[in-house]
């Protein structure tokens, strides 16, 4: 007596597909969804009935848009047609948004879950009711914001043992895995967290991981910790996380952190450090005194672990280093792994050519499964053509050899819908939502970017995808995250490059459209946190991108974050680290050169803006 059907607004599909869909499948309820489980080429109406029938019960998620919707209302009454008052318990009414419901369906007690706060208390309640048992430590563990790399792992078994005596060592407070991209930093954590996970979590009270790339992270632009300070100090239960200065928040949440035993997984840690030669004498330090007040208290002292994943050293640890954190530099792939990783993906030949092609590759783990994949699909998986990979004319030291694998998948993708799929990832610092998507997608078609994509049937759509996850390409889908589209940073660096290389015009075109999708997002005209921000600080980066400096200024930085003299953003929020990193975007070199396309007077407000912020983050030498 577990099968449910969902009834919802498609308007508000993010919530339900990010949110309520997951708790419901991850306590054991299947459950049937319009946009993934009805039958193409079927009557929407028959598909609707067909979903009644087979479900126990059905859910409706209540909001002004599903009361207006006559699709939704067409669910409800095939339900109360059948059981017009409810004796039969096949109604289970969720209120999200405050509605005026009819009549008919006023007589029902629903779930409140108005505030997001009682989300997780009204979730158990409404599992409860379902039968099922909602574990008393379920609302203390948080992973979904680590990327979904997969489970396959190969050559890493010193490392997960490493971590296994780092946790069960009390004195031990944080690991930092320090590596280049794609070498296999957040693939190690997943594998080690889903082995803690089926372990119970060896003891550990709370669980909970953050990804500093699911904020977004790209070279010359600034990340801000405010948002993790934020949330986190939230989901810890602090009174108010918006207290305070950003020290403060990193002491309290240091404190919050130790009253029970707690692992703690940061990912990514590297867009909030000062990278190699920015700034004489900082390299890889925290530019963010509230980040470095918590690292610094945890390492100090700490009941549980934190675990640290960036492609720099955290030098603000490195006193402690060998005594309290352990640092750990993850080497590549031995050329014995590298080999079984290319056998694994398909790869055919003699043993001595697949050793050989994973040394030439360094075994750097994403070049070498990006190679396995390539040989499989583009030459039967004959290992002896991979001379037929060009070099690159000008190779990087980090991630070249992924790169030179990505420019022949290039090549060999021709003029697809995969090929346009890779250009528009490649337009994103973060992952990207389908709503965002959609945008790109929509007619006129966007030439060289989206006109693959156009009246492409959704089977096509779903094949490219799944061709895109087989070579690698894209990160396989989240079960928490259905809507939406990752791939690995160096995937979304390369591709974002040779599109702005190749397509000038097409890439400034597509960053108009995300400029214009997420400038009206927001539900409301004047956020009032920094997440219901979000979608602006994004609205300011495309619209830079597109050359649309004064607009994303005035219009969206000035009027609707910043507020005008009302300085909302700090005065309210405090976040001076998000102030700092929207303003980035009007720098083509941060500090000292904004962006050439903005009035002169602009660029002295820019300037002044930008001095004020750094340096009441501490920033003085960045500040003058």
């Amino acid at each position: 007596m577990n099968k449910i059907f969902i009834s919802y607004s498609s308007k508000d599909r993010e919530w339900v597909s990010n949110w309520l869909l997951p708790k419901l499948e991850d306590g054991g309820i299947e459950v049937r969804i319009d946009y993934r489980d009805f039958k193409i080429g079927r009557s929407s109406l028959i598909n609707m009935e067909e979903a009644v029938d087979w479900c126990d019960k059905i859910l409706f998620v209540l909001t002004p848009n599903w009361v207006e919707s006559e699709w939704t209302n067409f669910e409800a009454l095939i339900v109360q047609t059948e059981d017009p008052i409810g004796l039969r318990g096949r109604f289970l009414p969720l209120m999200l948004k405050q509605c005026e419901l009819p009549r008919r369906l006023g007589i029902f007690t629903y779930a409140n879950f108005k505030d997001e706060h009682n989300w997780d208390t009204e979730m158990s309640r409404l599992l409860e009711q379902l039968g099922i048992k909602v574990p008393e430590d379920s609302e203390k563990i948080s992973t979904y914001k680590l990327p979904n790399t997969g489970e396959f792992l190969l050559g890493r078994e010193k490392e997960l043992k490493a971590l296994d005596e780092a946790w069960a060592d009390e004195h031990v407070h944080i690991v930092t895995l320090v590596a280049w991209g794609g070498v296999g930093k957040t693939t190690l954590v997943n594998r080690w967290l889903n082995l803690m996970g089926k372990d119970n979590y060896r003891g550990a009270k709370r669980v909970y991981a953050w990804s500093f790339y699911s904020q977004g992270a790209e070279e010359g632009k600034q990340a801000s910790a405010d948002e993790f300070m934020q949330e986190t100090l939230q989901w810890f239960g602090d009174d108010d996380p918006t207290a305070g200065s950003a020290v403060e928040k990193g002491r309290r949440l240091a404190w919050l952190a130790r009253k029970e035993k707690t692992l703690l997984i940061l990912d990514g840690m590297e867009p909030l450090q000062y990278p190699p030669g920015q700034v004489h004498g900082l390299d890889g330090k925290l530019k963010d005194q509230g980040m470095r007040a918590f690292l610094r208290e945890l390492a100090g002292g700490f009941t549980g672990l934190c675990i640290v994943t960036s492609r720099e050293k955290v030098t603000d640890l490195a006193d402690r280093k060998n005594f309290t954190v352990n640092e750990m530099e993850l080497e590549h792939l031995s050329h014995e792994a590298g080999a079984k990783l290319l056998k694994r993906l398909g790869v055919k030949g003699n043993k001595k050519d697949i050793l050989k092609a994973a040394e030439e590759y360094d075994g750097h783990a994403l070049a070498v499964t990006l190679l396995g994949q390539y040989i499989k699909s583009a030459y039967q998986g004959d290992i002896r053509k991979r001379d037929r990979i060009p070099r690159l004319t000008k190779e990087r030291i980090q991630g070249r050899h992924a790169r030179r694998v990505m420019e022949a998948y290039e090549k060999w993708l021709g003029d697809s819908a995969e090929k346009n799929i890779l250009y528009m990832m490649g337009l994103f610092d973060r992952p990207a939502e389908v709503g965002a998507i959609e945008a790109l997608k929509a007619e006129p078609a966007v030439p060289g970017v989206t006109g693959q994509l156009q009246q492409l049937a959704e089977e096509d759509w779903n094949s490219a995808l799944t061709n895109l996850r087989a070579a690698k390409l894209l990160a396989e889908e989240n079960p928490q995250k259905r809507d939406v589209l990752d791939c690995h940073p160096l995937v979304r660096e390369h591709f974002g490059e040779k599109l702005k290389e190749k397509n000038f015009k097409g890439w400034k075109e597509s960053h108009k459209r995300l400029y214009n999708y997420f400038k009206a997002l927001p539900k409301k005209e004047l956020p009032d946190t920094l997440q219901e921000m979000e979608p602006l600080f994004a609205a300011v980066a495309h619209g830079c991108r597109a050359g649309l400096y004064e607009d994303a200024r005035y219009d969206i930085f000035w009027n609707r974050i910043f507020r005008g003299d009302d300085a909302f953003l700090i005065h309210k929020l405090g976040a001076f680290g998000s102030y700092v990193s929207v303003l980035s975007n009007f720098f083509e070199k941060p500090w000292s050169l904004p962006a050439a396309a903005l009035p002169d007077e602009k660029k002295a407000l820019v300037l002044s803006w930008t001095a004020y912020g750094l340096g009441a983050l501490g920033r003085q030498r960045e500040a003058f």
